[in-house]
């Protein structure tokens, strides 16, 4: 057998020029110092609130804070934007188009439309696929995207959901939807990304507002 030998030809490293080593050091300070600056807005509204969870996503504080912690934030890019595309991006994403629909419907990029989305603080909201019609008094209607959403609203398991005996007990009749958020009416409760709690839609910019939350005593 022939014994294969490998040499491995060692390159000189030189290092850096001092005045390159200089511009380094000097931006290394310098993120450090806007880390800290970001920290610091964060320590402050976070004593203010108790915790950023308390504070509405429409808090200027925490759009700045979630804009400077962003990695896709880049103000070149949104200011090269043309102003009606980035209406159309954004009015697609709240009235809760899919990604794949508002490339289409603002003619741009699945990137462009992201980038337009942090910048503006927003996320993508769900299909609405399942809906308790209320039919007791005293009810008010629950849009679901998931049957995990739907069991934890009325306490009951998959299998019992099929049961329309037992949601009419529980004052509810269960149909399937396919509803986008501008779809649904105003004044009603849903779940949606967190799927463990439920809101109270109050317009088109309520998505998931915290000041909406429902509590379980609420509902029952």
């Amino acid at each position: 057998m022939v014994e294969l030998k490998f040499a491995w030809r060692k390159e000189k490293r030189e290092g850096l020029p001092k005045e390159d080593q200089e511009d380094l050091s000097l931006d290394h300070q310098k993120r450090h110092i806007d880390f800290l600056k970001r920290l610091d807005r964060i320590i402050k509204v976070e004593k203010k609130n108790g915790s950023l969870v308390n504070v509405p996503d429409s808090n200027k504080d925490l759009v700045k804070i979630q804009r400077e912690n962003n990695v896709f934030f880049d103000d070149k890019r949104e200011s090269s934007l043309d102003p009606e595309k980035l209406d159309a991006i954004i009015d697609c994403i709240t009235k809760g188009f899919s990604l794949t629909d508002t490339t289409h419907l603002a003619h741009c990029s699945a990137t462009t439309v992201k980038h337009a989305m942090c910048n503006a603080g927003l996320s993508l909201r769900p299909p609405f696929r399942y809906r308790l019609k209320a039919i007791q008094k005293g009810k008010i209607d629950f849009y679901a995207r998931n049957t995990r959403q739907l069991s934890n609203y009325t306490d009951l398991s998959f299998h019992k959901l099929k049961n329309k005996e037992l949601l009419k007990l529980k004052g509810y009749r269960l149909s399937k939807v396919h509803k986008l958020w501008y779809q649904i009416p105003n004044n009603v409760f849903y779940s949606a990304i967190d799927a463990e709690t439920i809101y109270l839609k109050k317009g088109i910019h309520s998505f998931e507002n915290k000041n909406l939350i429902v509590q379980r005593t609420e509902v029952r």
